[in-house]
């Protein structure tokens, strides 16, 4: 895709915005102004899943009360997120004429688009332009294949070897009766892994089975390290073996490997590649997002079968039964197998294997189907803990009000106590009314505005057995959200819990957080898609792993927040949540993010969109290797703008010796905790 206006030039902002005018004309009749900078004007933009469309729009007179809208080949519109700031337009409202749409096109046929851009003023003038793009999935994934060099992992099996040898592997297939042809397009697929590991000096056997619980009982018989299960249907690549091997060796001997896969279609093409985050148990109980192709090592073979329970009827129950087991799993960043169809739609098996693990937490959960193998699960609190809400305020009481009404009209916890901390100097006095409704209390925050700083001071003095953190510039669209809350807190291994974060326009502000390698920062994740689009690969339907959210609404137990230190008081504004995030996941607690909860955040409204560059420098001092290798959860196979787009190829051999020089779990150095010392927390 191409990228915005703001690349460098070193012409001043106004100078460039006239040159754009200039180029594109004064419309007649005092229409209003249009441009879209994203995609450019020319040529024809290929996408495979995600388009991102932005510009500016204004009126005649420059202000930017002008309603944008987009089609794609003449369909049902797509309302845009507008009055979004554009710091190269001249004059105070023309900076906020920007507007953007992030359309998922994933469900479009194949082939040319037209994308139409229509701005009308309040007295129904228009001004309209068309831009072009191409859907070709296959292509891109063609361009992906061609880069890939199946060499990388014969060379890194031999350098696993030189540092202390590689393990032995056993093939299980397991036949559950497929056809006849597919049958021996596996088995001489099968043939080229035995003949790839020999050359390479890696042992394999082969042993077929005939369900999944048979594979795991075979392994347990055998002395090799790991057991290679694939699902009936699965046809493994040549180099599926030697990829295993290496990433075995060269992890520190994992208990389950996975990997990415493809589709192989009627004609007998590759497509539809499913590239996969790291090990994410939440996103596991919402669907089965690893498939049929999973190597399983004989410590977690035992943590399965040793359950007490009958064996596992597939892979995917083998691996839910891990998730409160203390495994280490890695996935493989590369596309080892393919599918002989899409993975099969689970949605009443799924359901009731996702119950079992509530049943064995002693939990409860409503686990509902919203179809193609996806689920919402929704757990229920254990007990009615008290929740501490710490709100900063200080310069919108109009905000804070909003906030506290929506607070009242959807909150049925009874044990929740609010927690202003003023940093304004005004009292409060108008928002007094709504505060009598709750137990409450108001601190000061003296001093100049801080962000961190203030939340602790609200975390001192709250009694709560849970800290729910609030912006003033949200507002509650949830019934029941902190039960909510409070249920997926309390699961197992849960840190911090984080919500679905909306712009009034419906658009996504935040949707979790992702790290951005090409660009050394963190990014708001799934950020302009329509909430109703579901997102890419559907991933705003369903509760994952991140690693980070926003405490624009999040909660976290009282006792690890003053267990991490709280929020690091020297980042002032920006970047704070996102440490306090990736402190927690350090700490081996698991970050949450869920769609189950969503919040209206008027971004920016109370404190402006003024630039706090030495934040982002202490941020990004403190996690320069994670910033640097990448966000775990992200495939490196795919971008971040536009979200998950296809890379123009795998990574390379240096990319796979970085990715697999990390454990999945968390990061594998340690930082110089500059926070807060607990001590000051409380």
């Amino acid at each position: 895709m191409s990228l915005l206006l703001e690349d460098p030039d070193p012409r001043s902002w106004p100078e460039r915005v006239t040159d754009v005018r200039r180029a594109r004309g004064a419309p007649a009749s005092g229409r209003p102004r249009l441009t879209c900078g994203r995609p450019f004007y020319g040529g024809v933009h290929v996408v495979a899943t995600t388009l991102v469309v932005s510009g500016w729009a204004i009126t005649e007179d420059g202000g930017p009360e002008v309603t944008v809208t987009v089609t794609v080949d003449d369909g049902e519109p797509w309302p845009v997120n507008g009055r979004r700031w554009r710091r190269y337009m001249a004059g105070t409202d023309a900076e906020w004429s920007g507007w953007d749409v992030v359309l998922d096109v994933a469900g479009l046929s194949p082939g040319p688009h037209v994308l139409t851009v229509t701005a009308r003023d309040d007295r129904g003038r228009l001004t309209s332009l068309q831009r072009f793009f191409r859907r070709d999935p296959d292509g891109l994934y063609g361009r992906w294949r061609g880069q890939r060099d199946p060499a990388r992992w014969r060379a890194l099996v031999a350098e696993a070897a030189l540092s202390g040898g590689v393990p032995s592997l056993a093939l299980l297939p397991v036949d559950e009766g497929e056809g006849a042809a597919w049958a021996q397009a596996r088995s001489d697929a099968i043939s080229a892994v035995e003949r790839a590991a020999a050359e390479a000096g890696v042992t394999v056997e082969t042993a077929p089975v005939g369900t999944v619980g048979e594979a795991l009982e075979r392994l347990l018989e055998r002395d090799t390290d790991l057991g290679v299960i694939l699902g009936d249907g699965a046809v493994p690549r040549p180099d599926a073996a030697l990829a295993i091997a290496a990433t075995a060796a060269l992890t520190g001997g994992p208990d389950v490997i996975y990997a990415d896969d493809d589709t192989i279609d009627v004609h007998g093409r590759r497509t539809r590649p499913r590239f996969k985050p790291q090990w994410s148990p939440e996103l596991l109980l919402s669907t089965d997002y690893v498939g049929p192709f999973v190597a399983v090592g004989r410590r977690a073979a035992r943590a399965v079968v040793q359950k007490g329970d009958p064996p596992p009827v597939s892979l995917y129950e083998t691996l839910v039964r891990l998730v409160d087991t203390d495994v280490h799993v890695e996935r493989v960043p590369d596309v080892l197998v393919s599918l002989a169809a899409p993975p099969p739609s689970d949605d009443g098996v799924g359901a009731e294997v996702v119950r079992a693990v509530a049943r064995r937490r002693g939990s409860s959960a409503e686990v509902s189907s919203i179809g193609g193998g996806r689920r919402r699960v929704v757990w229920k609190p254990s007990a009615r803990p008290k929740v501490s809400a710490v709100i900063t305020t200080g310069l919108r009481e109009d905000l804070l009000i909003n906030l506290l009404e929506s607070v009242a009209e959807h909150t049925s916890h009874e044990h929740l106590e609010i927690v202003v901390v003023n940093s304004g100097e005004g009292d409060l006095e108008r928002a007094q009314r709504w505060l009598d409704g709750f137990e409450h209390r108001v601190v000061r925050a003296p001093g100049p505005f801080n962000y961190s700083a203030a939340n602790n001071i609200g975390a001192r003095a709250a009694t709560g057995d849970y800290l729910l953190f609030l912006n003033d510039d949200v507002e509650v669209r949830t019934a029941n959200w902190i039960e909510r809350l409070v249920g997926q807190a309390e699961q197992p291994g849960v840190g911090i819990v984080g919500v679905l974060l909306v712009y009034p326009s419906g658009h996504v502000e935040c949707a979790g957080v992702v790290l951005d390698p090409s660009r050394g920062m963190p990014k708001t994740q799934l950020h302009l898609h329509p909430q109703a689009s579901g997102g890419s690969e559907h991933l705003l339907e369903l509760t994952r792993n991140t690693v980070a959210v926003s405490t624009a609404c999040a909660l976290l137990p009282t006792a690890l927040f003053r267990e991490v230190g709280g929020f690091d008081e020297g980042l002032v504004m920006e970047r704070g949540d996102i440490d306090l995030s990736l402190r927690i996941w350090h700490a081996g607690r698991r970050v949450v993010w869920t769609p189950e909860v969503v919040l209206t955040h008027h971004f920016r409204s109370s404190r402006g969109r003024a630039e706090w560059p030495a934040d982002h420098e202490r941020f990004s001092a403190r996690w320069e290797d994670l910033l640097r290798w990448g966000d775990p959860f992200l495939n490196p196979s795919l971008s971040v703008t536009p979200e998950h787009e296809i890379r123009d190829g795998p990574p390379s051999l240096e990319g796979l010796r970085r990715s697999l020089g990390r454990s999945s779990g968390r990061p594998p150095w340690r930082p110089e905790m500059l926070t807060t010392p607990a001590a000051a927390i409380g």
